[in-house]
């Protein structure tokens, strides 16, 4: 396939330095919602937005209060907050499976993302369309930032099987997510105090010689605060940036410009995607499709799983399970028993703990549901071992 003939553009040497640090795994690629497109409302962000708020007015007692399409932040009904992130969390995951048809665009661009040989991709999008283009063809495995509790075990990523971190929470988990204003603070905070984060990988965000960024919400202040964290104003790597800004945004650019070094190019990255994929085709660098990709991806994260109840992190255990489970169960209608049985274990044991918070049951009978829940895990798990490599 020849090189494409696009906008963009880069200089010879430039290209040569990134595929190099391509190839020594240290560059890191950074993608947020800007980068996939939508064929009616412009980016896949703007449809699942608009989607959501039409859903809610729909509501009888809508569960958005409001919407600050600045920020692209939402505040959801107080009067009941579960029940508020309940509906919202179930239309946000509708939206992925009424709209395929309309995902197809968005869908070939991460095709070809899934064939490059990024060892670690940090996803701004909740949405798991990333993982559908790796699907069983291509090894890779994934974490998220869950708020306040403690980070699951760290598994670094690699060419043939990188790992691709949700920074704003993953839609498989609700409780992750970042939808208000004061979930980001939430999260800023954990992130400075690195309480959900793991140390290892935070380092490994200091450390990389090339990032890259790709579809960011670049024009938000709260990218600035995000980007100082991981202390690119010191470190000035080298920051290549895929942004088109409207005019009432060229000062938040030229910030970037003088504070971060950012070299700032005014396409889409799809365009870029494109030429960085016939350049590593060119130069045999694509990874190559396996196969066996989710046999080997859920052996990976039973590791981490069993890792993460070995230690005693039970309620993060139990987390873990569900989205093993979620993730190599695709189709729920065939494992209803599986299913049923993981909702009640799940939901027994999460009442005994706010049981326990607010002093309804002792300590001592705590530890007997605690104890309960161990071996609940245990027996889910090999269930699930058992269907996952039936099928």
């Amino acid at each position: 396939m020849p090189i494409s003939d696009t906008a963009f553009e880069l200089p010879e040497r430039q290209w040569e330095y990134l595929l190099d640090r391509l190839e020594k795994e240290e560059t890191i690629l950074f993608i947020g919602p800007g980068l996939l497109p939508h064929p009616t409302a412009g980016t896949v962000e703007d449809a699942l937005f608009g989607y959501l708020q039409a859903k809610s007015e729909a509501e009888q007692e809508p569960f958005i209060a409001k919407f600050y399409r600045d920020d692209k932040f939402f505040m959801l009904n107080e009067r009941d907050k579960d029940e508020s992130l309940w509906n919202f969390m179930s239309y946000y995951r509708d939206f992925f499976d009424e709209q395929a048809a309309e995902l197809a665009d968005a869908q070939r661009v991460l095709g070809q993302l899934a064939q490059l040989p990024f060892s670690t991709i940090i996803n701004l999008c909740p949405d798991t369309l990333i993982e559908t283009a790796y699907g069983e063809q291509y090894p890779y495995h994934s974490d998220f930032y869950n708020k306040k509790k403690k980070p699951n075990p760290y598994i670094p990523g690699k060419k043939d099987d990188p790992l691709v971190y949700y920074m704003r929470g993953k839609m498989t988990a609700d409780e992750s997510m970042i939808i208000s204003h004061n979930d980001l603070f939430d999260y800023l905070e954990s992130i400075y105090e690195a309480k959900s984060m793991q140390p290892e990988f935070k380092a490994l965000l200091k450390s990389a010689k090339y990032y890259i960024f790709l579809g960011l919400p670049l024009e938000s202040w709260y990218m600035q605060l995000l980007l100082r964290l991981f202390d690119f104003h010191l470190l000035k790597p080298r920051i290549l940036a895929l942004k088109r800004f409207e005019e009432k945004d060229q000062n938040k650019r030229t910030v970037y410009e003088d504070l971060y070094k950012v070299n700032f190019h005014e396409n889409t990255g799809a365009e870029f995607l494109q030429q960085l994929y016939d350049r590593c085709q060119a130069r045999d660098m694509l990874v190559a499709p396996t196969g066996n990709a989710v046999q080997a991806n859920f052996e990976r994260e039973a590791e981490a799983f069993l890792a993460l109840l070995k230690a005693g992190h039970h309620e993060q255990s139990l987390a873990m399970l569900e989205e093993l489970s979620v993730k190599y169960l695709p189709e729920p209608a065939k494992h209803s028993g599986y299913f049923n049985d993981l909702t009640v274990g799940a939901s027994n044991f999460r009442s005994a703990h706010r049981n326990y918070n607010i002093s309804l049951i002792t300590y001592d009978k705590f530890q007997v549901e605690e104890a309960k829940l161990i071996q609940f895990l245990n027996m889910q798990f090999n269930e699930l071992k058992t269907r996952v490599n039936g099928q």
